[in-house]
Parts: C-alpha cells; structure tokens; sequence
C-alpha cells in the first residue's frame, strides 16, 4: 500500500513537471526553429544580391547589402547554429571574380587571384619560432565565386567582432580568396573557436577584445548592440 501511494506520488510530479516545463521547452523550440528559418531565408537572399564589400576596396558595400547583414546579425549568438549549419553550403551566389585576361564577366576589375588560409583567430596565438608566411602562386586565368557557406562565414565575423573575409582586395589588382570552403584549416579553426558560443561567451569574449586597441571598437559596437546592460556596467 505505502508502494503503491509513493508510485501515485511519483508519478503525479512527473505529469506536473511536464505539465510546467512541456511547453515552455516546446515554446524555446517553436522559437528557435522559427528563427533558423528566418535566418536561412535571409542568407539566400543575401546571396542573390550581385555586391561584396571587399575588404581594401575603395568603394563600399550597397545600402541593400549592408541592411541586410544588419538583419542577420541583429539575431546575434542566436543566429550562429544556422550560420554554421550553412557553413559547408557550396550552392553558388552572383558574386564573381575573374581575372580581367579570362575575358569573363566580373563583379570587381582585378588581374590576378591567389588562394591563401588567412584567419582571424579568436585568441592571437604567439609561438617560439613562427613559419615564415607562404605567399601562394597567384592565377590569372581562375575565376572563384562566392559560394552561401562564404557568406555564413563573413555573418560569424560580424557577430563575434573578427575579420572573417572569405575574399578581400589586395593592392595591386589582386583578390586573396581564404574560403572555409576552399581551405579545411580554416574550417577547423572557426569551428573550434566559435562554434556552441553562448551568451556568456559572447559577451566574456567582446569584454577580452577591449583590451585589443584593434578589436576595441568594434567591441564598444556590439556590446551596445547585443548586451546593452553590460556596455551600461562598462560605461561604454
């Protein structure tokens, strides 16, 4: 009998507990879904817009691109499992680059390409004996297309305050392309560095980068933007 109550007893709690926390969980994942979705459906059409804010180019990214952008990252960490769930997405976007001797039609006027592993770490990792920096052979006839899984990487970079161009311009009339999707170092690196972030992390990490007279900046930007009532704590 004493058995049987505790048995009814338990039970009752496990039903109240579901009762309470089912569908508050359900409601988190409704949300979430909702969000990659809304998340995803933004990096396509991010990708179908035929513009690029190359790094070192004199000219800037178009009102459109720029808005855009905004949007996705306004979604902050919150946005991350969708971009690095398209991280690997090879599907082309109408951005293109061809060296003007291929006689191909090209977002940007450049002579050469050259394929390289730049990577703006998380941590600045100093060693004994660094390697001397290998400069790749540049092409002058490749064209390269900036691919979804591009963009994803570029969106990580404007969430956690780095640098992460998949091309930039490089003087003179050259384009160094450093792809997660061409290069699996990279890949690697990123996933390690930024892949499960939290909140917490988020901010501990932007908190790090004011010490960094080159990340300081952009730390102030997204603390204000993200974690309003740490930047207040900061007097930022």
């Amino acid at each position: 009998m004493l058995f049987t109550k505790k048995l009814f007893a338990f039970i009752f709690i496990l039903l109240l507990v579901f009762i309470i926390v089912g569908p508050s969980k359900l409601k988190k994942e409704r949300v979430r879904t909702v969000q990659n979705e809304r998340v995803a459906r933004m990096i396509i059409q991010l990708g179908k817009i035929s513009d690029f804010p190359v790094p070192c180019r004199l000219s800037g990214e178009s009102d459109e691109w720029r808005a855009l952008v905004d949007r996705i990252s306004w979604e902050g960490v919150d946005a991350l499992p969708q971009l690095f769930e398209q991280i690997e997405d090879d599907s082309p976007t109408g951005i293109r680059f061809c060296p003007c001797f291929s006689q191909q039609p090209s977002y940007l006027f450049i002579q050469w390409i050259c394929f390289a592993n730049e990577y703006d770490a998380k941590a600045v990792i100093e060693e004994d004996n660094p390697k001397e920096n290998q400069v790749p052979e540049a092409s002058f006839e490749r064209c390269y297309t900036v691919r979804l899984g591009d963009l994803c990487y570029y969106l990580i970079g404007e969430i956690v305050n780095r640098k992460l161009y998949p091309v930039r311009y490089q003087p003179s009339a050259g384009l160094i392309v450093s792809s997660p999707l061409s290069n699996p170092e990279i890949l690697h690196a990123l996933t390690c560095d930024w892949k499960g972030l939290t909140k917490e992390g988020h901010v501990k990490s932007l908190i790090a980068d004011l010490g960094d007279l080159s990340r300081a900046a952009g730390a102030k930007i997204r603390l204000k933007k993200f974690y309003p009532e740490e930047a207040r704590k900061l007097k930022i």
